[in-house]
């Protein structure tokens, strides 16, 4: 097991946790304790998931499997603790899973008394949503479509929304489970600025529904902590510096520039032709989306930096005889919309409401893959989908060495400023890892910002 202090039960490796229990429920309410028989468990949160999805590792060397009658109808309650050195109390977190699969089933090589499965489950709300339909009239915005949905529908009152929801429509939902009409309205959403929405779940259990516009604030969603990837340790051992240092520490990376104006073109970017066919009076309109104009106005802008770096450069031209910069270029991306402006009134359907913000959802969308960073740290139940993070990594020449070969560029942080910044946390993986030495808990972290040279 990890080091502890044996007065307080205080850890003194960020990385250590604690599984308080892990509770298998079969189909008649019975239940076992599997703590034991667990090898590793790991939980999964995006911004791109409406639910947390959970995948335990069972090694099985006592039948369990069959004793215990799993016949694919089951629940998992699991509580972690931790408690970090640094904290004057634990922190838990308590989970419940409907087991949706039990996969990758096998036999040991060398032993053929002990075999090894896969259990994968996923939120109770997200479950129910499989095996419920839903069909209705409304006349709300999206989000509060959304809110119905989710408390009403799939009796899930742990709900948070952030973002002013400016969309507004009236019609039917068509028959369907309620997870898809979630997100059948959650792509209508957005906020004042034109920017997505996203429903997604997260650890603490909490169901939310964020708008980017909240998500990139710098002051409504400050930044949870900074992390700097560095090697060799400097604190003292077995001291809160020391603690600190280590769990602030990238333990491993790897990056994606998305920098390709290619890639963030065809997906809307920058330019965009959006084709609207009226089904009611049988006519056809085209709008388009310039994001250096009038119509991209509302799209968030980053500052121009120092070195003269931008996330567009008008300068650039390409096209026809190389004269048209990427902006003024619609037909990177086009999208086609059937509508119809005598339902319900030209300004109260889905349709127009996705007439005016499809654009702008696209760019916004297309830009927040601009730089990807895939990091490794020590586990941390609070790094959660949705929250923002500050990045900070060394120049890839040592301080003096550089202080010589660039001067003007020396400073005393030495950071390399293509990769350091603010960044939001897309999605994590909170893996447990049980064995005979030490259990140890690390997070895998996918984070993204929509701008070079500059913060979010």
């Amino acid at each position: 097991m990890a080091t502890t202090l044996s007065s307080s039960g205080k850890s003194l490796d960020p990385s250590h946790f604690s599984l308080v229990s892990a509770k298998l429920y079969n189909h008649t309410g019975d239940f076992r304790v599997i703590d034991e028989l667990i090898s590793n468990i790991v939980i999964r949160e995006s911004i791109y998931l409406p639910s947390i999805i959970i995948e335990v590792t069972i090694a099985d060397s006592v039948n369990f499997f069959e004793s215990f009658a799993l016949i694919g109808q089951e629940t998992l309650s699991i509580e972690f603790e931790k408690w970090p050195f640094v904290s004057d109390t634990p922190v838990n977190r308590t989970m419940e899973f409907v087991i949706t699969e039990y996969s990758d089933f096998a036999k040991s090589h060398t032993n053929a008394n002990q075999q090894a499965y896969v259990l994968k489950g996923i939120s109770h709300h997200a479950y129910n949503s499989k095996f419920m339909k839903i069909s209705r009239a409304y006349n709300s915005s999206a989000s509060e479509q959304i809110r119905r949905i989710v408390q009403n529908d799939l009796f899930y009152d742990s709900m948070s929304i952030k973002g002013t929801d400016v969309s507004r429509h009236k019609g039917i939902i068509n028959m369907q489970e309620p997870l898809s009409a979630i997100e059948y309205f959650r792509k209508s959403a957005h906020d004042e600025n034109g920017a997505p929405f996203f429903f997604f779940q997260s650890i603490d259990n909490m169901v939310r529904l964020y708008s980017l516009s909240y998500l990139m604030d710098s002051e409504l969603n400050k930044n949870y902590n900074a992390y700097v990837y560095l090697k060799g340790y400097t604190a003292a051992p077995h001291t809160e510096d020391d603690y600190v240092e280590r769990q602030t520490r990238i333990l491993d990376f790897s990056s994606n520039l998305g920098m390709s104006k290619v890639a963030q073109s065809v997906r809307g970017g920058y330019a965009s032709k959006n084709n609207f066919l009226d089904l009611s009076n049988k006519t056809f309109k085209q709008k388009e989306f310039d994001y250096g104009g009038d119509s991209g106005s509302n799209v968030r802008k980053t500052a121009v930096s120092d070195r003269g770096h931008t996330l567009l450069s008008q300068s650039f031209k390409i096209g026809r005889n190389n004269s048209r910069p990427l902006n003024s270029l619609p037909d990177a991306h086009t999208e086609y919309f059937s509508i119809n402006e005598l339902a319900y009134g030209a300004n109260k359907n889905y349709g127009n409401d996705m007439r005016h913000g499809a654009a702008t959802i696209n760019a916004f969308n297309s830009k927040l893959n601009t730089m990807t960073q895939n990091i490794t740290l020590n586990g941390d139940f609070n790094l959660q989908a949705g929250r923002k993070i500050k990045l900070l990594f060394p120049k890839s020449m040592e301080a003096i060495a550089y202080r010589g070969y660039n001067s003007e560029d020396a400073d005393t942080g030495h950071l390399d400023k293509l990769l350091s910044g603010n960044y939001l946390i897309t999605s994590v993986l909170h893996k447990f890892e049980f064995n005979d030495q030490e259990d140890k808990y690390t997070c895998d972290v996918e984070c993204k910002k929509d701008s070079v040279f500059s913060e979010i």
